[in-house]
C-alpha cells in the first residue's frame, strides 16, 4: 500500500492562488454592504435637507432611484451589486446637494431684482390708492387688509431669499397677484 503522495510545489501554488481568489471574490459579497448603505442614505438625506427635490429634481430623483435599486439588490442578496449601487447612490446624492448650492447662488440675484421691482410696484399702487378720492369705506378697508398681507409676504420673501430663493420668488408672485387686483 502506498502512502499519500506529496504535492508538487506548482500544484500547491495553484491551489493557494485559487483559494485566495475565491476568498477575495466572496469576501465583499458575503454580507450586506451596511457601511455603503448608511453613507448613501446620509448623502440622499443631505440632498433632501438642502432642497434638492426643488433645486436639483432630476439629480435627486436619480439618487433616490439608485438607493432603491441598491435596497432591492440587498433584498435579493446580490451584495456586490448592491455595494456598487449604494456607492453610486451616494455620489448622486452628493452631486445633487452640490447642485442645489449652485442653483441657489445663480437665481438669487434674479429674485433680488424681482423683489426690488415688486416693492416699486407696491409703492406705486399704494400712492395711487391713497390719491384716489372715490374709494368706498369697504374698498379702503380691503386695501388696508391687503397692505398688511403684502407687507407680511414681502418680509417672508426677504427672509427666505438666502436659504430658499424659490420660496421667495413664490411669495413675490403672491404680492404681484394682489397688486394686479388693485390696478
Amino acid at each position: 500500500m502506498r502512502g499519500p503522495r506529496p504535492m508538487k510545489p506548482s500544484r500547491i501554488r495553484f491551489s493557494g492562488l485559487g483559494a485566495l481568489i475565491a476568498g477575495l471574490t466572496t469576501r465583499g459579497c458575503a454580507s450586506p454592504p451596511e457601511a455603503e448603505k448608511k453613507a448613501a442614505e446620509e448623502a440622499v438625506a443631505k440632498a433632501r435637507r438642502f432642497g434638492a427635490e426643488k433645486y436639483a429634481a432630476n439629480q435627486f430623483a436619480a439618487a433616490v432611484e439608485e438607493l432603491q435599486a441598491a435596497e432591492a439588490q440587498t433584498v435579493a442578496k446580490k451584495y456586490a451589486a448592491a455595494q456598487r449601487t449604494y456607492l453610486s447612490a451616494k455620489e448622486a446624492g452628493l452631486k445633487a446637494a452640490k447642485t442645489v448650492d449652485a442653483v441657489k447662488t445663480a437665481i438669487k440675484p434674479e429674485v433680488e431684482q424681482q423683489l426690488a421691482e415688486v416693492v416699486k410696484q407696491w409703492e406705486h399702487v399704494d400712492s395711487e390708492i391713497k390719491a384716489e378720492k372715490t374709494l368706498t369705506v369697504v374698498q379702503k378697508h380691503d386695501w388696508e387688509v391687503d397692505t398688511k398681507r403684502i407687507t407680511a409676504t414681502l418680509l417672508e420673501a426677504r427672509a427666505s431669499l438666502d436659504d430658499d430663493p424659490a420660496r421667495a420668488r413664490a411669495r413675490l408672485a403672491v404680492v404681484t397677484a394682489l397688486l394686479e387686483a388693485w390696478r
